[in-house]
């Protein structure tokens, strides 16, 4: 489970980030800021400072960094961080950099709250999100929506028949003692 994920332009600065868990604190999360500032090189995509395992990628200008405490599948976490950031550029007409961060912060946090759910990641398909997130108001008709939606996320198959309707709703039950 990931208990924070930040952006990082490559001045160290943070431009965007979002906590999961409260099992992290600020300090640890600036050590690593300054050590991508002292080292040119960025080295190993993933790094343990103090107790907490950091996982990075670097796209364009911007260092997109999970952290997590837990000890858990490192590749998981790149391939979450390489699925956010084409979800971005899905939403972005394909450009991912600072300057699209700083631009579309709200929407960026409406997404992260979206493909993630405390720490542990939820859907992060571009063509499900682009219709529960929409860019601009748009009329439509929410009953509709919501079950497209929810049969996307879930995969569920109704079992029963539209308009199916009984006089009486029963439930029989064997106890056996």
């Amino acid at each position: 489970m990931i208990s924070a994920v930040y952006f990082f332009n490559s001045r160290g600065e943070t431009v965007i980030y979002r906590h999961y868990r409260d099992d992290v604190s600020r300090t640890e999360a600036e050590s690593y800021r300054l050590e991508i500032l002292n080292v040119k090189d960025t080295g190993t995509p993933a790094r343990i400072i103090g107790n907490s395992l950091f996982c990075s990628i670097k796209v364009a200008n911007v260092f997109v960094v999970a952290r997590t405490k837990k000890n858990l599948n490192a590749a998981l976490v790149m391939s979450f961080l390489y699925q956010t950031v084409d979800v971005f550029k899905s939403y972005f007409g394909g450009k991912f950099n600072e300057d699209a961060l700083r631009n579309n912060f709200v929407l960026i946090y409406e997404l992260l709250d979206e493909i993630m759910d405390f720490g542990y990641p939820q859907t992060t398909a571009p063509e499900v999100l682009k219709e529960l997130i929409l860019l601009k108001g748009a009329d439509v008709d929410k009953a509709m929506l919501s079950k497209s939606v929810t049969t996307q996320i879930t995969g569920a198959v109704s079992w029963r028949r539209e308009g199916l309707k009984y006089r009486k709703n029963e439930v029989f039950i064997d106890v056996i003692e």
